[in-house]
């Protein structure tokens, strides 16, 4: 006789795979780790580099941005609060998830731009 065995409760069926709800968490969470694992990639690759001019004067303070930074070439409300130099070289870079950020001569101080109109700009452009 082919007697299907009732679980007692709290114990599970034997099953050689698990139920649905386990396989669709464990693949849920494997697509959000993939999600997470792509950005972290896509946040540290850049697409463009623009020169943003030299430094003239660092404002700090208010609630958001933390910082303004003024160059030559206008004015970047920054998130963070940077330690650029007065004079030094700063580069625009656009990163492939979208982002822009502004740094430093050694590239290894970049900080968030605030401004959404970037972003804008940068989904209305071909490059």
């Amino acid at each position: 006789m082919n007697q299907k065995r009732i679980s007692e409760p709290g114990r599970p069926l034997d099953t050689p795979r698990g139920n649905l709800f386990d396989r669709v968490m464990t693949v849920t969470l494997m697509v959000l780790v993939a999600i997470l694992l792509a950005e972290l990639v896509l946040s540290g690759l850049v697409a463009k580099r623009i020169s943003a001019g030299h430094v003239r004067s660092v404002t700090l303070g208010g609630y958001a941005p933390k910082a303004l930074v003024e160059t030559e070439t206008g004015f970047y409300p920054l998130y963070g609060a940077p330690r650029f130099e007065r004079g030094a070289p700063v580069v625009l870079e656009l990163r492939r998830n979208g982002d822009w950020m502004l740094c430093g001569p050694d590239e290894s101080s970049c900080f968030p731009t605030s401004d959404t109109e970037w972003k804008q700009a940068s989904a209305g452009s071909g490059s």
